[in-house]
């Protein structure tokens, strides 16, 4: 038979190549044999990845991606459509608490129309003590379409809203979906308000200028006052006039501000929260002693350090920073020196035009002036007594020595 033939022809081709050793025939026997178990181990595979690689399109993405969220929402949507076979239950979504079933990790097939697609869900080490995911979406030809129209659809916003990041360790990761401020519901200075969205429509309007005179396009805004004045208020409507997200650092974190800056999600605001109580950045001209006191938490760094950061030493071409304090007076003038903050706005107390804008807001019998009690209320206390149920005379008897009637003022007795 053929086969015997080759049989005996290899046999005999290792006896004239061994001298007739044994040892050494079975040792090339034995060689052989392996060869072969490998090949019929490893080819076909090879094959398979060879066949995958030219037929198939696969993208990826992972959880430091903006699209990653967008991406993950859809998929967990498919969820309640019986399409994904391994899921997991959670009780945080959006950065909303509840209960909801979400994509588990895995491989899963789903249908888009009438064409599979493949997931593989999967978490990984990642430099630092926090897990990464990602996830890849693997589908039959070469064409680019449905992946075009894929992200076409996970592009589109929920209405009004914004995407929220915060640092954990080294990465950057989605807080939740906050919704946005319009300039118009803000109870801060109208001047305030011009001087915030000419200097923003300034900077957008300015690139080229920056590019020309080998400037750093990044754009500095310090935002200082008391507590509940509306800070965080300012910040959404930035994010909102500005079509941005909205990427939030604590002062904690300052040390490592280069590599915070390098990771950001595109399209996003860097906002440094409560700046003065990194020990980093303190005035360096105040008595250590008695108004310092160093944070062992802060990452071991320099003043200087966070200066070449914050001044674009780093890739950061269109960054916008955004710092927000209490205590002005305790902050490095190097740190706010003009330059590297453009824009010096302290958000104060309400006063009576604030007072009455709000008030405005919510209620349509508001008195055209008032004198307010107290020179130190704040927004958030005001908002407070709305939500709580209070009607605006009863506010206006509390905060103010005039009272309304037909939207007339006069003086309230006590």
């Amino acid at each position: 038979m053929p086969f015997e033939s080759y049989i005996q022809s290899i046999n005999a081709t290792i006896e004239n190549l061994t001298g007739g050793n044994q040892i050494m025939s079975g040792a090339i026997v034995l060689w052989l044999l392996g060869v072969g178990s490998y090949s019929l181990r490893v080819v076909p595979s090879k094959v398979f990845s060879f066949l995958v690689k030219h037929t198939t399109t696969e993208v990826t993405v992972n959880n430091s991606d903006m699209v990653f969220i967008k991406l993950h929402r859809w998929l967990s949507q498919k969820c309640g459509d019986y399409q994904i076979r391994k899921i997991k239950f959670t009780d945080f979504h959006d950065g909303v608490s509840r209960g909801t079933k979400d994509i588990g990790y895995g491989d899963h097939i789903i249908w888009l129309g009438w064409i599979p697609l493949r997931i593989s869900f999967y978490s990984i080490e990642s430099q630092s003590t926090n897990f990464k995911e990602v996830l890849t979406i693997t589908k039959l030809g070469r064409s680019h379409k449905l992946f075009d129209y894929l992200l076409k659809e996970i592009r589109k916003e929920e209405p009004q809203k914004k995407s929220v990041w915060s640092i954990n360790g080294e990465m950057w990761q989605h807080h939740l979906n906050t919704v946005t401020r319009d300039f118009n519901s803000l109870a801060i200075l109208e001047s305030q308000k011009k001087k915030i969205k000419e200097t923003l429509d300034n900077f957008q309007d300015s690139e080229s200028w920056y590019i020309d005179k080998s400037i750093p396009y990044k754009l500095g805004i310090l935002f200082s006052g008391p507590p509940g004045t509306g800070k965080t208020s300012v910040i959404k409507a930035i994010a909102n006039y500005m079509d941005k997200h909205i990427c939030i650092c604590k002062s904690k974190s300052l040390g490592k501000l280069d590599d915070i800056i390098a990771r950001m999600p595109s399209d996003s605001i860097l906002v440094i929260e409560d700046i003065d109580s990194s020990s980093l950045v303190k005035d360096r001209g105040l008595d250590t002693k008695d108004n310092i006191t160093i944070d062992m938490n802060d990452d071991c760094s320099s003043l200087s350090e966070v200066l070449n950061a914050i001044d674009g030493v780093i890739g950061s071409h269109g960054l916008i920073i955004i710092m927000t304090t209490n205590h002005k007076e305790k902050l490095d003038p190097a740190l706010i020196r003009p330059g590297r903050v453009d824009l010096d706005i302290e958000i104060g107390y309400l006063t009576e035009e604030t007072f009455l804008y709000f008030l405005g807001r919510f209620f349509d019998d508001v008195p055209n002036s008032v004198n307010l009690k107290k020179d130190n209320i704040t927004g958030a206390q005001l908002q407070q007594d709305i939500l709580s149920g209070m009607n605006i005379q009863n506010i206006l008897n509390k905060h103010t020595y005039m009272k309304s009637s037909s939207n007339r003022l006069v003086l309230q007795s006590n």
